[in-house]
């Protein structure tokens, strides 16, 4: 099927390029009197190089889908996989892994589609790095990495908005994701909670990545979570080192900004939606009342 499609897009290319080869004839490049109606090698070269990129870029995208498709059917509800990435991964027992015959790994039921899904949770474990270089590449590949394997962020939302609430205390490693919870009684040697601020600031970053933040405003469940976590973050800036408050506030700022100026309309069909639209009417009483639930 790829060999064909290619050579398909080259011959539409060739084609457009007024090739006379592709008119049956023997001559590429004639010094006659139809000399000039010949394109450069140069330029004919080109516009092959860029049919190949577009081939591949549309592999990039279509092959993870394709391989999804046969792993989970047609269905978009199929549940993934437990992942093959760990926080006690390090390169040592990989190698162990790999040189055993009895390696995980080398299960028929550990296919390169697993591998990749724990390629994007080591990368949300990198970018909750300590050292803010390599979170920033990882961020930045886990953004790209969003647009092809675009079915792990309906997973990992609630996963997320725990990791900022400090509600994943039995969540530690889930996603890539280290708990928050557990960091919370880390301390250095200054007394100073510097690792929940350097994760919380990586939360909040995938959070604000827009196949993320997308999925969320899309879907009025998560998007209400999510309102509530942003909206109920003052425990979490207590807890954080003073010189990484402003930074933490920023982010959520960021966040906000984001959809603070769109317009989202709530059904009231059904009796779901009826109480949906109550829990929105209570969530913005509490937070207009002193003493209300987000400040408790």
């Amino acid at each position: 099927f790829f060999l064909t499609s290619e050579c398909d897009y080259i011959q539409n290319i060739l084609l457009r390029a007024d090739d006379v080869s592709q008119r049956g004839l023997n001559s590429l490049y004639k010094d006659g009197e139809e000399s000039g109606k010949n394109i450069s090698r140069c330029l004919l070269v080109n516009r092959i190089h860029i049919a190949n990129q577009t081939l591949t870029a549309s592999a990039s995208s279509q092959i993870p889908r394709r391989l999804k498709k046969l792993r989970d059917g047609a269905g978009t509800n199929a549940t993934i996989p437990a992942s093959l990435f760990t926080l006690e991964m390090n390169m040592e027992t990989l190698q162990s892994h790999l040189s055993s015959e009895e390696s995980p790994y080398k299960d028929e039921n550990c296919t390169s589609l697993r591998a990749c899904e724990a390629v994007i949770d080591g990368l949300c474990n990198l970018s909750c790095h300590p050292n803010i270089n390599v979170r920033g590449n990882a961020l930045s590949i886990t953004d790209f990495l969003m647009t092809r394997f675009g079915w792990v962020v309906k997973h990992r939302t609630s996963r997320l908005l725990s990791a900022i609430s400090l509600r994943d205390d039995e969540l530690k490693g889930v996603d890539g994701i280290p708990s928050t919870q557990e960091l919370v009684t880390q301390v250095n040697a200054q007394g100073r909670r510097t690792r929940l601020a350097e994760v919380v600031k990586g939360v909040l970053k995938l959070v604000s990545l827009p196949k993320i933040l997308k999925h969320m405003m899309w879907n009025e469940v998560d998007r209400f979570e999510l309102v509530k976590t942003v909206c109920g973050t003052q425990r979490l800036l207590s807890l954080l080192p003073p010189e990484d408050v402003a930074k933490v506030v920023y982010y959520v700022n960021s966040i906000f900004l984001l959809f603070r100026s769109r317009n989202f309309s709530l059904l009231r069909v059904s009796q779901a939606d009826q109480m949906a639209h109550e829990s929105c009417l209570e969530f913005l009483i509490d937070m207009l009342q002193d003493g209300s639930k987000s400040t408790t």
